[in-house]
């Protein structure tokens, strides 16, 4: 194997490696009283229904009854991961583009958050992908 093809499965395997581990950082942790007010009005909407059989959800919102219970389950997202809203493209592109400029510019600089730094090393991996792809392709 040639020592380019070496370079190219090691900085995949970094990248990769490095991208799995930052999205699971934070995955497990939640705020417990919320998860527990979410459940008690889980609880309440349970006993209403089971009291008022034959209640669809249809007819909660009909009769405004739906808003008592306070359903909000947006609040658990904080702690989703990286989606692609969360995509900031000036870091993708230093990944994609230049990433040892981008080592520099995103990656060791404080005042990037998590966002930024996540979308930089994918910027990497699909560098590193097309790059794969391009050298099997040939």
């Amino acid at each position: 194997m040639q020592l380019k093809h070496v370079l190219v499965w090691a900085i995949a395997f970094f990248g990769l490696h490095t991208a799995a581990m930052a999205a699971t950082a934070d995955l497990f942790s939640y705020d417990q009283a919320g998860v527990e007010s979410q459940f008690n009005a889980l609880e309440d909407l349970d006993t209403y229904l089971d009291v008022n059989t034959g209640t669809t959800y249809a007819d909660l919102q009909s009769s405004g009854t739906a808003n008592q219970f306070d359903l909000n389950w947006n609040q658990f997202n904080a702690n989703a991961a990286f989606s692609f809203s969360d995509m900031d493209w000036g870091s993708f592109a230093w990944g994609f583009c230049c990433w040892p400029v981008g080592l520099f510019v995103v990656l060791l600089n404080g005042n990037k958050d998590s966002d930024q730094k996540m979308s930089f090393l994918i910027g990497i991996g699909v560098n590193i992908v097309l790059g794969v792809i391009g050298n099997f392709a040939r």
